[in-house]
């Protein structure tokens, strides 16, 4: 019983978590943050001018990495030893992540500021913090493994069909990305349903 509660308390910061970040996805989108082409002299200027906007999107992306955070080490307090190796890499994932918000939200206006005149100040910065959420990201794609092992063993907590109908969905979605004129950044976004439903699956799990 212990167990079911880490993991139902767990699921549900993971399912809001998911849905906070799909939120501020769709956000990016309309403020054109994504979904946009444009070169890496019009980054910084486009930042600039829409950061007011930035800065609420990306605060509120940091926090669902600490709900991630939060959910990743209720998980791991109860999880075969396995699936704790997997929610531990994504947990450092995470944590990566929200040191790579935490320089963005502090250091990348002021930076701007003096763009025109100091250039590599924010070149430097914003490669820092590409590093740190490509760890952050990577732990993210990490997130096939436990919603396949809920999906595919006796005892998941998601439904084999409904499981595999998903996994269709989001590879068709990748699949359109790589092949059409879609952004993949935009199509990518189906990704993002597997800890959503895996939340809502922990969280709605009865004992057996």
């Amino acid at each position: 019983m212990k167990n079911l509660t880490h993991f139902k308390l767990g699921g549900l910061f993971l399912f809001l978590g998911s849905l906070i970040l799909l939120i501020t996805i769709y956000f990016e989108y309309q403020t054109g943050w994504i979904g946009v082409e444009r070169t890496n002299q019009e980054v910084p200027v486009f930042m600039f001018g829409n950061w007011t906007v930035l800065e609420k999107i990306w605060g509120w992306q940091l926090f669902t990495h600490v709900f991630f955070v939060i959910a990743y080490i209720m998980f791991i307090k109860k999880a075969n030893p396995f699936m704790s190796v997997i929610w531990s890499a994504m947990l450092i994932g995470s944590i990566m992540a929200i040191i790579g918000y935490g320089i963005t939200l502090g250091s990348y206006y002021p930076a701007l500021e003096v763009f025109d005149t100091q250039p590599a100040l924010f070149n430097s910065i914003r490669g820092a913090v590409r590093i740190l959420f490509g760890t952050g990201m990577t732990g993210m794609l990490l997130f096939i493994i436990p919603f396949c092992y809920e999906s595919f063993t006796s005892e998941g907590a998601i439904n084999k069909t409904f499981g595999i109908v998903t996994l269709a969905i989001i590879a068709l979605s990748i699949i359109l990305g790589m092949l059409t004129s879609l952004d993949i950044k935009i199509t990518g976004v189906s990704w993002f349903f597997m800890p959503l439903i895996l939340g809502i699956s922990y969280s709605l799990k009865s004992a057996k």
